[in-house]
């Protein structure tokens, strides 16, 4: 795709056209590194550093880059989760030194990077803990800083003391030798150099060589090469927080002296002290803890071979499969190594640090493996005193450790803790007395014992018959009653057996059911309590698995019948429905006992009879009063129209006898005149 695909607005141009000419600017100066907002499907949005450089093919002008996310690795922890000392060799130490170099190393290659910025970031200066909160909600250690040089020994970034920029090395790295060893490492692709600071502490420094502006400088991180705080009291024979430490501190301390190693020599005088446990790997100082120096496949060194140093355990190649697992993880990690019982091999942890030997002089560089074992047994409870924390049946020993008493073997709970890999465990005491031991009395192991048979309980070792009204499955180390609804007949059961349908058992331990009383039922099996027949039903005799129905439409007057006899009808007033005597509603009652519904009252119903007569009469009063004047309507209606055809009849007769002063009918009718008068109205 043509940068154009990419969409946005950057300092008020195209997105697409920005990176062009970063791009562009960066590999046609004569190749540099640059930075840039980028976009991957597995990465996402990321901040990217890259190396871009321009060439022509066939009249053709290319670019051509290789990048890197910029973002540094979160810094390791330290065992039991804790914050990462700088002023110690832990394993987690030396990791986090690595990881703030080549982050400083990035940013001073990107071109906004500058001197300033690494030595008052919070990132490289040394008070990390005021800025960055951990991914476990604690924050990064302080004490790691970044410091940087350029060739000539002027100090560009410091940390740690700002005020030392533009000091000279020697008043600041006890020297001028340290400077050119550092240059030396710089020079070398990096490397590990023990030096001392004007304070004459002996730290142990990651350099590495960057460029900028045509310039060379190196940078460097270190840490303080001292033994970490040993826990006392701690036995690698136990699986414990403490010796998750002593672990991880003895591994810590075996790679500082491997990676401050300036030659063969000093090299094979440090295989030697970790395998002959000499000098600060000693007993009297490290317990029964002890490291193995592994080459990268897992056997013996050659240099060790050639200076005649005893070879560390041989490890099986299943073994060395889970171990690699474990060495890939950077920063050391604990695996597993299960043992063998046909072999009476035990289980252990084993904590893995990879490191390299990385001498600034030489050009061969080897890669070891360091290793520390750890019993994967948990640890007892330590005690003092009278062992008031320790767990019951057991006693506090002169060693601080709670030990079982006589009869009581040693278990462990879960492991419990949320941080850490070789978590605490709860110690608990067993009883033997759930065994069957009685052949073996003088061995307490629980291997030993048989699991107590089923039918029997172990008390103290040895069986006994289970009980009657009780039972024991295998392994029993008490009997049990049989719960309610069960009973156990006989001794010696693994199990109860349920209640028959028509019997019940309301109490544990019953050793037999009681039938049912009559009234009363059973219709199912490991019944607690029998249930009271219904209304419509009744029981006659023990042990009954369901109730008798009553004849139709009768009931008994409470549940619980034990005969027909109880069974009546409903009294007067009420009806049957739903297996039920129901009271009739206001105004109706029942005649018979086996009416199923109500009748109306005679009174009641005298009333309506007499409501509903008047009603009639009344509409029989009213329809004889509306024919009396209909009629009387009509005889009027009957003489008017005579009255109208009479009228009628006179007018005509009138005018033909001249009456009317009309000449020609076919005219309207007008006033006579003066003198004359007709007899018509």
């Amino acid at each position: 795709r043509n940068l154009s695909y990419f969409s946005g607005v950057v300092d008020g141009i195209n997105r697409g056209d920005w990176l062009h000419s970063i791009i562009n600017s960066a590999a046609w100066s004569g190749g540099a590194w640059c930075d840039y907002d980028w976009f991957t499907a597995n990465l996402g949005n990321h901040h990217k550093v890259a190396m871009l450089a321009g060439y022509v093919w066939n009249g053709t002008a290319s670019m051509v880059g290789s990048g890197l996310v910029h973002k540094p690795d979160p810094l390791a922890f330290g065992p039991l989760c804790e914050a990462c000392p700088a002023d110690s060799s832990l394993p987690c130490s030396a990791v986090n030194v690595m990881r703030l170099a080549s982050h400083a190393q990035m940013e001073l290659l990107t071109p906004g990077g500058r001197w300033d910025r690494i030595s008052d970031d919070p990132w490289f200066g040394s008070m990390h803990t005021k800025h960055f909160p951990s991914p476990l909600n604690g924050t990064w250690p302080d004490g790691f800083y970044t410091f940087g040089f350029d060739y000539n020994g002027t100090c560009v970034a410091d940390g740690l003391e700002r005020s030392n920029v533009g000091k000279n090395s020697s008043g600041i790295l006890g020297g001028s030798t340290t400077h050119g060893r550092f240059i030396v490492a710089a020079d070398n692709g990096g490397g590990w150099v023990q030096y001392s600071r004007s304070d004459g502490v002996v730290r142990l420094a990651h350099i590495v060589k960057a460029t900028k502006a045509r310039q060379t400088y190196y940078l460097g991180v270190s840490f303080t090469k001292a033994w970490a705080t040993w826990e006392k009291d701690c036995r690698s024979e136990w699986s414990e927080p403490c010796s998750d430490k002593n672990a991880q501190v003895l591994v810590g301390a075996a790679n500082a002296d491997v990676i401050s190693a300036v030659d063969e020599p000093s090299l094979q005088q440090v295989f030697f002290n970790v395998s002959f446990r000499q000098g600060a790997y000693h007993p009297n100082s490290t317990g029964d803890f002890a490291a193995h120096i592994y080459s990268s496949t897992w056997g013996c060194a050659d240099i060790a071979i050639a200076a005649g140093i005893t070879c560390p355990p041989k490890l099986t190649q299943d073994e060395i499969l889970t171990l690699q697992s474990a060495a890939e993880q950077e920063g050391g990690a604990w695996a597993l190594l299960l043992g063998i019982a046909g072999k009476n091999e035990a289980s252990r942890n084993v904590y893995v640090f990879r490191t390299k030997w990385e001498p600034p002089n030489l050009v061969t560089r080897q890669e070891f493996m360091i290793l520390a074992f750890v019993s994967k047994a948990p640890a007892p409870t330590r005690c003092i005193g009278s062992g008031g924390n320790c767990p019951s049946n057991s006693t506090c020993t002169s060693g601080g450790r709670c030990i079982c008493d006589t009869g009581f073997l040693t278990n462990f709970s879960a492991q419990q803790g949320s941080c850490g890999d070789l978590l605490p465990a709860k110690m608990l005491c067993i009883d033997v007395r759930g065994l069957d031991c009685t052949d073996r009395a003088e061995n307490l192991d629980v291997s030993s014992c048989l699991s107590c048979r089923q039918g029997y309980f172990c008390a103290a070792g040895a069986p006994f018959l289970c009980p009657a009204g009780q039972f024991c499955p295998a392994g029993s180390s008490s009997p049990k009653p049989c719960p309610a609804g069960h009973f156990g007949d006989s001794t010696g059961q693994s199990e109860c057996s349920a209640c028959p349908s028509g019997r019940h058992a309301p109490d544990a331990a019953a050793v037999m059911c009681s039938p049912c009383t009559p009234g009363t039922f059973a219709d199912r099996r490991g019944q607690l309590a029998c249930q009271f027949c219904s209304r419509d039903a009744f029981a006659p005799g023990h042990g009954e698995e369901k109730c008798q129905r009553c004849p139709d439409n009768t009931l008994t007057t409470d549940g619980g019948a034990i005969s027909q006899a109880e069974c009546n009808q409903c009294e007067e007033g009420h009806f049957f429905k739903n297996a039920s005597c129901r009271k009739c509603p206001v105004g109706r009652t029942t005649f018979t006992p086996s009416d199923t519904e109500c009748t109306l009252l005679p009174e009641v119903l005298s009333i309506i009879i007499v409501a509903i007569v008047f009603v009639f009469l009344s509409l029989a009063f009213a329809y004889r009063l509306h024919r009396f004047y209909k009629r009387r309507l009509a005889l009027v209606e009957a003489k008017a129209e005579a009255a109208m055809k009479a009228a009628e009849t006179a007018v005509q007769e009138t005018v033909r006898c001249g009456l009317a002063t009309i000449q020609d009918f076919g005219h309207p009718m007008v006033l006579m005149g003066a003198n004359a008068f007709s007899s018509l109205t």
